[in-house]
């Protein structure tokens, strides 16, 4: 399980290893594409790892339906140190196994803790989907191959193909790392930005016609810019946090800028809060805001808003009160 950088901070990465004492230096990504290929042409394999990440929000709430992303580990490096080789084996969850197998049938294949039931990286159950390509039936059947894995493979970046010696289809042993909180297509796009150092964000659902991040395998995998901030803020790469929270910025309007202010996202980040608040307060006067605030006051009173947002109200309250031009609180509409 990843755990947030707040409360890992001088702890535990989020992998569970222990933070290096010492910088270490992060390859380039064309340094870490090079080593990639040099790697595959010396008879190696090039994907030598395998995420499982749920994919699915049942109508019990629970976070289910985990499936698979094969991924390059020298890629991921180049995005964070948390992903160097020594911390590999330190993920609470991962093992060396067959990187064509299912999903182990002794595993749970539901998180009840996933930490972010809003997520709109999750498939609602329900929803129409498109049939899964190779990606969701990845290893369906059970691949037949040696029984043991020999210790040598702990770390399988330095360590070639594996053969068994028998009769059957060679297996590709890698490390398997089990991801508890994070959507499979949020996961999914952060393996494609490593790779290119490219990202798609999709709309947020406060926009309307939210755009599916369940595409075709050619196509450029989308997810919301709210869960890969939380990504990048998991695995602390401020670049790409950077790039989802200026996403969330420019997405804002006076039409949606309400229901993001008092999300529960924003009620999880300080700094998402504090440049949401500032723009309603530059635009408080705006006519859609004006008539859609009481209705969000009423909602909090009642109790129907996320943990958070009475001080957020406060905050307005405080810094309308002490601008230089400052106006009676009733502005708001909070006691009209």
């Amino acid at each position: 399980m990843l755990e947030s950088r707040e409360t890992r901070e001088g702890l535990d990465t989020p992998s569970g290893c222990a933070i290096p004492q010492k910088s270490i230096a992060i390859p380039s990504r064309p340094q870490a594409t090079q080593a990639a290929l040099l790697s595959s042409l010396s008879g190696r394999p090039f994907e030598d790892m395998k995420f499982f990440a749920f994919s699915r929000r049942s109508r019990s709430k629970t976070v289910d339906s985990p499936r698979p992303i094969l991924v390059n580990s020298m890629l991921l490096r180049s995005t964070s140190t948390h992903f160097e080789y020594g911390c590999m084996g330190g993920f609470s969850e991962s093992d060396i196994a067959n990187l064509d197998a299912p999903y182990p049938s002794d595993r749970s294949d539901k998180s009840l803790d996933y930490g972010y039931e809003s997520d709109s990286d999750l498939e609602d159950e329900g929803e129409q989907v498109q049939a899964l390509s190779q990606e969701s039936t990845l290893g369906i059947q059970s691949i037949h191959c040696g029984e043991s894995v020999h210790a040598s493979l702990a770390s399988t970046a330095e360590s070639p193909a594996v053969h068994t010696g028998k009769e059957h289809s060679p297996c590709r042993y890698g490390r398997v790392i089990y991801v508890d909180n994070v959507a499979h297509a949020t996961l999914k796009s952060f393996v494609f930005y490593a790779y290119t150092g490219g990202i798609t964000f999709a709309r947020l659902k406060s926009q309307g016609s939210q755009v599916s991040g369940h595409t075709e395998p050619t196509s450029v995998p989308i997810c919301s810019p709210k869960s890969m901030y939380r990504l990048a803020d998991l695995y602390d790469i401020p670049m790409l946090k950077n790039l989802a929270k200026n996403d969330i910025k420019m997405k804002l309007s006076p039409n949606n800028i309400l229901d993001e202010l008092f999300s529960t996202f924003t009620s999880l980040y300080p700094e998402i809060e504090a440049f949401e608040r500032e723009y309603l307060i530059r635009n408080i006067d705006h006519p859609v805001i004006q008539q859609k605030l009481p209705d969000w006051i009423e909602a909090l009173a009642e109790g129907r808003l996320p943990q958070g947002a009475a001080k957020t109200v406060s905050k307005l309250i405080l810094r309308e009160s002490r601008s230089p031009a400052s106006r009676p609180v009733s502005a708001f509409g909070l006691f009209d």
